[in-house]
């Protein structure tokens, strides 16, 4: 996923500017608000300054986006799918949390993820991208985000 982690600093430093928050996650939370999120610059900095790689709790970062009162319905998840903090609940249950309150929920994900949880993802309203390359995320967030 380090390959992915360097795509998705790329690309969120590119997009900044048009989300409300980024939220980057590892076994612990880091939010940027829109007010930190004006400087492509510093948004590349503070993401290079994180180390994306170890242990991954989706479900904590999903539970803390359910959570926040965040404007926008559309909410962009670019994961693997593979949750190895231990969790009793998978991304899936609190996908379908979120799908239920109004929210869209996309998942990017790498060529290579967690095949089951992608079908429980789509089974409860979530939509699930393949990527090959960052190529092809920048076209999807470009459509993402023009929506």
């Amino acid at each position: 996923m380090e390959e992915y982690a360097e795509w998705t600093i790329l690309i969120a430093s590119t997009f900044s500017k048009s989300v409300e928050s980024l939220i980057m996650f590892k076994d612990t939370i880091y939010t940027m608000k829109k007010s930190d999120l004006k400087s492509p610059r510093k948004v590349m900095e503070t993401l290079l300054n994180l180390e994306f790689y170890g242990l991954t709790d989706i479900v904590k970062a999903l539970n803390h986006v359910y959570n926040a009162n965040f404007k926008s319905k559309c909410v962009v998840l670019i994961s693997d799918l593979k949750q190895t903090v231990k969790s009793t609940l998978k991304p899936h249950n609190v996908i379908e949390k979120l799908v239920k309150a109004g929210r869209r929920v996309i998942v990017i994900t790498p060529s290579s993820y967690d095949y089951e949880e992608r079908s429980n993802v789509e089974r409860v309203g979530g939509k699930v991208v393949k990527i090959s390359s960052y190529k092809d995320l920048v076209k999807i967030l470009s459509k993402i985000l023009k929506y």
